[in-house]
């Protein structure tokens, strides 16, 4: 796997014309507070597979998604990979780090092809100590994602037929255009990659799930929320 991100290899759009802002936390800023960012982001880019950051490096900022997808990981106590969360357009990667002028606690990787926009930390300070309702946008989002990954986590009771169901329901569901390994569906189960694979055998076999290749298509999905113990409208770690 390459571990390098290309940086300046494009050129960043001004926040203002930005059609990913919208979906974000700066999707309320004014003029001012875009000016601020303006002048002190760059543009990333990074290819399917490569690294944008690693546990332990050092975090001098955060990252805004404009394309692609982001998958940020940890490893276990047995070494296993464990997928924390998938940040799509509009989504920060990197911020649990960037506050308390840290290090990484996660490492993160492409997905697919992204465009990204780094934010560095003197431009989040500016930001934040002029314009606090940036500052509450931002926490808000923050709590969530690391409830939801705490919920998910956490929760040593499902078995691993509840937790696939889950990743399925979440990494499928939630972005069907992308081709999700076997892995990747174990990674954010929490399980083996031959469990997985024999649970979305049984559930395609069920007729919950259709397998064309490496391709997941979901046919039933209110069958999958019950096995995962969801009920339509409950929150849980697919919100």
């Amino acid at each position: 796997m390459a571990t390098s991100k290309n940086s300046g290899s494009c050129t960043p759009k001004d926040c203002r014309d930005c059609e990913t802002r919208h979906a974000s936390a700066l999707g309320g800023l004014n003029e001012e507070a875009l000016a601020i960012l303006d002048k002190g982001k760059s543009a990333v880019s990074v290819a399917k597979g490569e690294i944008l950051f690693r546990v332990g490096d050092l975090a001098t900022g955060l990252y805004c998604v404009g394309k692609g997808l982001i998958k940020t990981e940890v490893e276990g106590a047995l070494g296993e990979s464990r997928i924390l969360n998938i940040s799509s357009p509009g989504d920060f990667v990197g911020y649990t780090s960037v506050f308390n002028g840290g290090h990484q606690n996660s490492t993160a990787s492409a997905s697919e092809d992204s465009e990204l926009c780094f934010i560095p930390s003197e431009a989040l300070e500016e930001l934040i100590s002029k314009h606090p309702e940036f500052a509450r946008s931002l926490l808000t989002k923050i709590v969530h994602d690391v409830k939801r990954a705490q919920k998910r986590l956490l929760d040593h009771e499902k078995n691993a037929f509840q937790r696939v169901a889950e990743s399925v329901l979440f990494l499928v569901g939630r972005f069907p255009n992308h081709n999700w390994t076997r892995k990747e569906i174990a990674d954010w189960a929490g399980t083996a990659t031959e469990t997985a694979i024999r649970v979305l055998s049984e559930f395609a076999s069920e007729g919950w799930l259709r397998l064309e290749g490496r391709k997941i298509f979901i046919e039933n999905r209110e069958q999958l929320l019950k096995l995962a113990g969801v009920s339509p409208g409950q929150k849980s770690s697919l919100d």
